[in-house]
């Protein structure tokens, strides 16, 4: 039970363990009423766990959205990406030369078309699978651990949303599965027991060297941002934090370079475009910002961002029917929000038209703060005085 509520704290993966305790204790033959004690203990955790994100998250797989690269797709085209993408838990297993602080869309390649890596993959998967059906009873080790490695895996491989392609923190408990297929291979082999020993003495202490190290990557944002450059250089993400830090430094065309090129990568993500409008705005070319707003809304209509910014936007481009129309649209669409109210009173009274801006305050004036309500009052006696004049 504490093993479990540890494991759940860690990794919602770890809600998995009950099942990994039927999978342990079957391969141990255990009989079935010497089963249910140890797998309710490792459930209560659980239990509470799934009652706690109902009340905060919304649901139990309320997990997010779609993972970069794979918005847009069906499930068996999610699925059929993650195929070629599950080379990566392979070599993260069992070879981890590279470790990157990042696995996004221009650092791994999803497709949903035939690849050799969806060959590669398959074939692979496959003869896992012809594996473990022939160990089950000769080396059972292997087959408990290929069934907890796949058990494990499950959660991470997009099949229920995660927002994430590959993570090497998804992978924790999956390579316990992963070892301990590989011990029982190991205890097959014709060697003496120091020989043994000593082989596994050196692989741990190549894990250790290779794994300790990474641990300074996740000290701070300036470590994991450095780790990130040198890891994946090509991964949307970095590309799109180099565009900012160049936009900063006054370096505007390599930072529009940059944002374009990280969109380009990840055209399913909305952020970069947000980023780039607001920069054409500080140069004053607000057509090109309503346009990359437009654009992010496309994207992603559920952000509230493009919404909020668009309005003030369009005025700046002189647009102000657009202004007007956006605004009324954006608070309609986001009938609880305040920032998004707060903007599109902000356009309305700056276009002059003040009783649209009353009728919006009157409706949405319960979600405002009051001081900013005070604000929006004494604009609106001023626009109405403006309009008598």
């Amino acid at each position: 039970m504490i093993a479990t509520a540890v494991a759940v704290g860690a990794k919602e993966q770890g809600a998995l363990l009950p099942l990994a305790v039927l999978l342990v204790l079957a391969a141990r033959g255990d009989r079935w009423r010497d089963r249910v004690l140890p797998t309710a203990a490792a459930l209560i955790p659980v239990l509470l766990y799934v009652t706690a994100r109902s009340v905060v998250a919304g649901g139990v797989l309320a997990a997010g959205g779609l993972a970069p690269g794979l918005e847009g797709l069906t499930l068996a085209q999610r699925a059929w990406a993650m195929l070629a993408l599950s080379l990566e838990w392979w070599r993260l297993a069992l070879l981890p030369l590279h470790l990157s602080a990042e696995y996004s869309p221009g650092d791994v390649t999803v497709s949903t078309g035939l690849t050799p890596r969806h060959l590669a993959a398959l074939t692979l998967w496959l003869g896992t699978a012809w594996t473990a059906w022939r160990c089950r009873r000769s080396a059972p080790a292997v087959t408990l651990g290929i069934a907890w490695a796949v058990l494990t895996l499950l959660p991470v491989a997009n099949l229920v949303p995660t927002e994430i392609l590959v993570a090497e923190r998804t992978l924790f408990l999956p390579s316990w599965g992963a070892m301990v297929a590989l011990a029982g291979a190991g205890a097959l082999l014709p060697w003496p027991r120091r020989a043994k020993n000593a082989a596994v003495a050196v692989l741990v202490i190549l894990g250790a060297a290779r794994s300790i190290p990474r641990a300074g990557v996740w000290r701070n944002d300036e470590t994991w941002y450095a780790a990130l450059q040198r890891d994946a250089p090509r991964s949307y993400r970095t590309l799109w934090m180099q565009g900012n830090d160049a936009f900063r430094a006054g370096q505007w065309g390599t930072g529009e370079r940059l944002l374009r090129e990280a969109m380009a990568v990840a055209p399913g993500i909305p952020g970069p475009l947000e980023d780039l409008a607001g920069f054409y705005g500080r140069a004053g070319l607000w057509a090109q910002a309503a346009g990359m707003y437009r654009r992010a809304m496309e994207l992603n209509e559920t952000r509230p961002k493009p919404w909020t910014l668009l309005p003030s936007a369009l005025l700046a481009a002189r647009d102000t029917a657009g202004a007007v129309e956006w605004a009324e649209h954006a608070a309609t669409r986001f009938p609880t929000d305040a920032s998004v109210a707060g903007a599109s009173l902000d356009a309305l009274l700056s276009a002059g038209r003040c009783d649209r801006a009353a009728a919006l305050l009157d409706a949405r004036v319960a979600q405002l703060p009051a001081v900013f309500v005070e604000g929006v009052r004494v604009r609106l006696g001023s626009c109405a005085e403006s309009s008598r004049r």
